[in-house]
């Protein structure tokens, strides 16, 4: 989305929150609605939320315009308003009690991950006492100490691996670990079982054959309870234990989009305050000016001369003068005083 369509999307905001009164009054500030709110006026507090329905919906319809156009997109853009309206009248609520509140039945916000699904497979086969990280350690050490051993009576590995897998031990079942060599520190690991595939290259092979099956939930929770072998990796209960699913993406890019729209709008808020702060004169600034100004005149009128004959028009311009400038010391003292009511306010 587009900086323009952000701002564009803030003013329609912006502008739901100063609609008219239902009684035609003048339009009032969000601080005043929010103190009459609190104040117990069920009118105000009536008025409020339908403002805010009224932000949200707007929002929600203009985020939906730019996002992909998915039943997914929809279905968590109504749920953002119906759950801001919710949590505006029950802030303890969930957003699971939002749901049962404003929907007969579960929408699609909780969608199947495959990555989800995948990652239980690993952390499952990882933790597993024959195929786990333990499991891997302790292979590549068995394999580590034979190697180390065949190195020092100059037996190849290979010819070593293949007598011990026939479990015949006809050519090299003599060879014993050497209590007083660098070895004897592998005496517990040596001539225990080598297997033809390492426990990290068979979880690589379940992890692909999950892969192949991580398409659909259905197709997961298959796979997961008639596949013998992932049955018992991960119990005869995991096809239905296992929770796959997650919130859908475009429901969370769809938050992510409000979310920004909110920051981006309390953002402009700020700037517009920041502004009006510093272009707007302070209480002793404008009382400094009217000070100077009422010495001015005062001065101006001591230096008339009432001995001097002025012709009408000089005291015509005198008087204009005079007219003006307290006038503008008036329209300043107002000025001062509106300031200081907005401030307090």
């Amino acid at each position: 989305m587009t900086l323009g369509e952000w701002q564009r999307l803030i003013a329609r905001i912006e502008k739901a929150l100063t609609v008219p009164t239902t009684d035609g009054s003048a339009l009032r500030t969000t601080r005043t609605i929010l103190r009459e709110g609190l104040d117990g006026s069920a009118g105000a507090k009536a008025f409020f939320r339908d403002c805010i329905s009224e932000a949200l919906n707007r929002a929600a319809d203009d985020v939906s315009a730019v996002a992909p156009e998915t039943e997914q997109v929809h279905d968590a853009t109504n749920l953002v308003v119906c759950a801001g309206l919710h949590y505006l009248e029950n802030p303890g609520a969930t957003l699971h009690q939002a749901i049962e509140a404003n929907y007969e039945e579960d929408v699609s916000l909780f969608n199947f991950i495959s990555d989800v699904f995948l990652q239980h497979v690993k952390d499952a086969l990882e933790e597993d006492e024959e195929l786990g990280l333990e499991a891997q350690a302790e292979h590549e050490k068995i394999v580590e100490v034979a190697q180390r051993v065949c190195r020092r009576h100059n037996i190849p590995y290979a010819l070593y691996l293949a007598d011990l897998r026939e479990r015949s031990g006809s050519r090299y079942g003599g060879l014993e670990i050497d209590a007083d060599a660098d070895d004897s520190d592998g005496l517990e690991y040596f001539r225990l079982p080598i297997p033809e595939i390492s426990p990290a290259e068979r979880r690589a092979e379940l992890l692909a054959d999950a892969q192949l099956h991580a398409e659909s939930e259905h197709r997961a929770r298959e796979w997961l309870r008639d596949d013998r072998e992932a049955c018992a990796i991960f119990g005869e209960d995991a096809h239905y234990e296992w929770d796959l699913r997650d919130y859908d993406i475009h429901f969370l890019f769809t938050c992510y989009c409000i979310d920004l729209t909110v920051r981006l709008y309390r953002e402009h808020e700020a700037q517009k305050t920041e502004t009006t702060e510093q272009s707007a004169p302070t209480a002793e600034q404008i009382s400094a000016v009217v000070e100077l100004a009422e010495r001015g005149i005062a001065r101006e009128l001591g230096a008339t001369d009432a001995r001097h004959h002025y012709t009408e028009e000089e005291t015509a311009m005198m008087k204009t003068r005079f007219d003006n400038a307290r006038a503008g010391i008036a329209a300043i003292t107002t000025l001062s005083t509106r300031s200081t009511e907005t401030v307090q306010s």
